[in-house]
This record gives C-alpha cells, structure tokens and sequence, in this order.
C-alpha cells in the first residue's frame, strides 16, 4: 500500500455552505468510465457525475460553462484535463473545474482539491486543497472523509491526530468506502478504549447528502499524493507482514509499470501469483534499487515460488531492501531473526567465508539489529564480501567510504568502487555516482546524469526520486518547479525515506498559512 507511507478530531469547525439545490442534488459522484493508458490523468483520480454523461454528445456543452453551469465547467474541466474532445490543457482543465468548485459542486471541490495538492494546472498548495477536500467530507463524500482521515495522519498539512483521523475513516467506512476499514483496525490498536468506546456508540444513520455519493466505487485507489505517510504506523515490528503489504505498494503511480508487468492488480493483490515474463523487470528494477521489488525478491526465495527456495537469498534480499528503508523488509528480518538458531548459522557461514553471509552479518549491524561484533569487524565483513566479488557487497562498501560509516570518509574512494561495479552491470551503482555528481555540485555531466535519474527513477529508485526533487526545487539543470519537486519528495516519504519526509515538510512549512488550523 500503497503506502508510508495520521489522525485526529472533536472539534471540527463546520462550515456554513448553502447550495444550489438542483446541483446538489445531480452530484451524484462515479469514478470516469474510462481509462486511457497513454494519458497522465486516470479515471482513479478524478471523479464527475452522473450529470455531465447526460451531456457528453451535447453540442452546448462549452456554452453552459460559459453560462456558469457549475455541471458543464467541471464535465469541460474534466474533458480538457484529459484531452476529451479538446485539445489536452491542464491550466484551462484547472481553471473550469476551479469554477465548478466555488459553486459548491462536490465532486469539483474534490477533483480541485486533488489539483491543488499536486499542483497540476494551479499553483501548489495543500492547505488551500484540505479546505476543499474539507468542503467536500462535510457534504458527505466518503472517498473526501477518508483524505480528511489521511491529512490528520500525514502530520503535513495538520498536526498528526489519531482519534480525529479514526473518526474521518469511521465516517467514509459507514458510506461504504472499503479502503478506510484498513485504516480503523490499525487506529484501533493505537487509540485508548475510552476515547473509542463513545465514538462507536454514535448512530451510524447516513444523512440524506451522504446517500448521494454512490457505494459502487470501493475499490478505486487513493488519489496521487494522497497516500499515508506514518513512520510510527508502517514500522510497527509486531505486526506480522502479509503477501498483501508486499504487494499493495505495487499499485503506487511509482511501481505502476512493475504492477503492469506483473499483473497485479487491486484485485491480486493478495496472492503471490502473477505473470512469469514480468520477472526480469522485476529484477531490473531491484538491481536499480527499488526496495518493493527487493522485498518482494526475498518472499519469492523465502516461500520458493518462481525460483528455488533459498533462505540466504531470501535474506539478503530483505536486507538491501531495508537498508534502502523499506519498513515491509526491516519488519520481515525482525521477525526472521526472532529465531537465535538461524542467526547462528548465519554467523557459521561468514566465519567459513560465505560472501551472502557476510553481508547479512553487516547489514543487520548497519541495521541496528545487533551489536555482538566490534566496528572494525563489521567493516570486514562488508570489505571481504565485496573483494570476494560480491556486486551488493561492493555497492555498500562504497556507501561506506562515501559516509565515512565505519572508515574513514574517502569519496574518491566510493566513486572508484561504485564505477568498477557499474561496470559490471549494477544499475544502482550507476545511480549513486549520478547522485553523487550533483549533491557535490560536480556538473560537467549533469544532462547525463539527470537522464540517468530520471531512468532510474521510473525503475522505482529511491535515491534518484530525492535527487531529482533537490534539481527541480532549484531549477538545476532543469526548469524550477516546486510541484514536481513535491511530488518526487513525496513519492520518496510514502516509502519510507525519512530525508524526503523531512525536505518536504519543510517545503509545507515554507508555505504554511498564518492561521490557527494549519
């Protein structure tokens, strides 16, 4: 899931909104019919009612809008968001669902919100998004009640408030919205008896509004850069890591082409079972450091389903994935190294010579998992796998020097290691000299390595989406723009990158409206 990838309430202000009868009551909202592959905008981020089909083959549709029927300027903006009919044009798409919006029509204020909080087609700002996607939970729209729910979580746009976030997905779950279910077992786990019980307690009658949105859309995914942001909630080490959480972050806009190759879907994303020629992307993607296709690699040798069982495998796996912060793979060697037997035998490997055992052994240091060995010898066992030729033992002993983890900070050093590993093949490591290149400001091949990151960023790297947000928040080598550096940022946060979280709460910070909610 989709997901880093927060929650609050009791006093929520409500505000007075009067409305056009015959509008509200049109808006009936439904996700888009259909869907085109080639286009950026898909029918799961926006929605329009039912209204506007009724309009589709209607010659005066532009000059309704013009007349201000807020039904034709949203049903316009939709068309020109997706090149329906109209040349594509996110500005004017923007511009008339905008209209549409201020004139109270739910499923405008909704689709707005979602382009003002990535900033397609308007300026960048989430705080002006959350007073829509506010505007649009208090008419009693479940999928805006379950973003209300995701905004009190995020600890972005409001302090992070666990009761007020229950009580916004308890609200989108009693109007049949799936996807905040998940969210209220987890908070229930989190939040006291005593502040749940009085809430489940309270009637669970719908309003005549709510009755309006329709049920039969449980399934659509979160809109982009809607997705949960909890370190607290996503590293949880006692919860037991299903095929489920491996897959479901496959369905992020990140990882969309790997979920295409694989054949995972919402409606798969609970069994290990998909296309065998998707394998080699899948571990394409891993060997440019994705760390869902890292993790999902080590289920696969773990349970021994498209290669041979091998636990070794399987672990290593899991430890390049976490050391590129996936929760999902940090959880899973917690739970694995729960058993002392196999760590034992771990050890016995190493001290044999056994260059995947090494490894482990360095990672699970480097991890903080133990600390039974002094740093000197941690760092032998990274420097012995990586001469035994170990190509993800290289990539970390490169790591090393880069830092000065454990040496003595020697950057010509992890650029001379990370080189003769690209060399060989290793996609990350070409990755990291990129990288390297521009944070230490050495620009003399910056259109060769933004391409580079670029590449890399489509295989689901991590590091390439944090650069890449760095380049466009300072017009480096490429046009300045914020909203694509928030949208790298936080492509990187919802997976766990705690420096991506961290830049882009300050980018929020810097905008911050001087007011009491915010």
């Amino acid at each position: 899931m989709k997901n880093n990838k927060k929650i609050i309430i009791l006093s929520v202000i409500i505000i007075s909104i009067f409305y056009n009868p015959f509008i509200f009551s049109q808006d009936s909202t439904a996700s888009l019919a259909y869907k085109k592959k080639n286009q950026f905008f898909r029918y799961s981020m926006f929605y329009r009612s039912d209204l506007s089909y009724q309009l589709w083959h209607q010659f005066n549709l532009v000059q309704k809008a013009k007349d201000g029927d807020p039904i034709a300027e949203h049903e316009l903006g939709l068309r020109y968001l997706m090149g329906e009919g109209f040349t594509s044009d996110t500005t004017l798409g923007a511009k008339w669902i905008g209209n549409a919006a201020k004139k109270n029509l739910t499923s405008a204020e909704y689709n707005y919100a979602i382009l003002l909080n990535n900033g397609w087609g308007v300026d960048w700002d989430p705080f002006k998004a959350y007073d829509f996607f506010q505007r649009a939970a208090l008419d009693g729209m479940p999928q805006a009640e379950y973003i209300l729910g995701l905004t009190h979580l995020n600890n972005l746009v409001l302090k992070r408030d666990y009761l007020t976030a229950y009580q916004w997905f308890k609200k989108s779950s009693e109007s049949g919205f799936e996807p905040a279910l998940e969210y209220i077992k987890i908070l229930e786990k989190k939040i006291s008896s005593e502040l749940l019980n009085p809430i489940k307690q309270e009637n669970k009658t719908i309003n005549k509004k709510r009755k309006i949105f329709k049920s039969d859309i449980t399934a659509t995914t979160t809109p982009i850069g809607l997705e949960i942001i909890d370190f607290d909630l996503i590293q949880d080490s006692a919860r037991v890591i299903t095929d489920k959480d491996i897959l479901n972050p496959f369905l992020s806009e990140t990882n969309s082409n790997l979920a295409d190759s694989l054949g995972i879907t919402e409606e798969n994303d609970s069994t290990i079972n998909f296309k065998k020629e998707g394998l080699p992307y899948l571990l394409h993607t891993a060997d440019a450091g994705n760390p869902e296709s890292l993790t999902l690699l080590g289920r696969l040798y773990e349970i021994g389903k498209y290669f041979q069982k091998n636990k070794l495998n399987s672990t290593v796996y899991y430890i390049r994935a976490a050391r590129l912060n996936s929760s999902v793979a940090a959880n899973l060697l917690y739970q694995i190294f729960k058993d002392k037997k196999y760590f034992n035998v771990i050890k016995s490997f190493a001290k044999k010579g056994n260059e995947k055992a090494k490894y482990i052994w360095y990672g699970l240091y480097a991890l903080g998992f133990i600390r039974d060995i002094a740093e000197k010898d941690a760092f032998n066992l990274i420097l012995q796998s990586a001469n035994s030729g170990f190509i993800p033992a290289k990539v970390e002993l490169g790591l090393s020097y880069y830092t000065g983890y454990l040496i003595k900070k020697d950057e010509e050093k992890a650029i001379e290691i990370w080189e003769s590993v690209g060399k060989l093949g290793s996609e990350e490591a070409l990755t990291r000299i990129a990288a390297t290149n521009i944070l230490e400001q050495k620009y003399q091949s910056l259109i060769s390595d933004i391409n580079k990151l670029l590449k890399a960023s489509k295989m689901g790297s991590i590091l390439a989406e944090v650069t890449l947000a760095n380049l466009y928040e300072n017009g480096i080598g490429v046009e300045k723009d914020k909203s694509k550096a928030v949208m790298y940022y936080r492509a990187a946060a919802q997976r766990g990158d705690r420096y991506a979280f961290n830049q882009l709460k300050r980018m929020y910070d810097e905008i911050r409206p001087l007011n009491f909610r915010f």
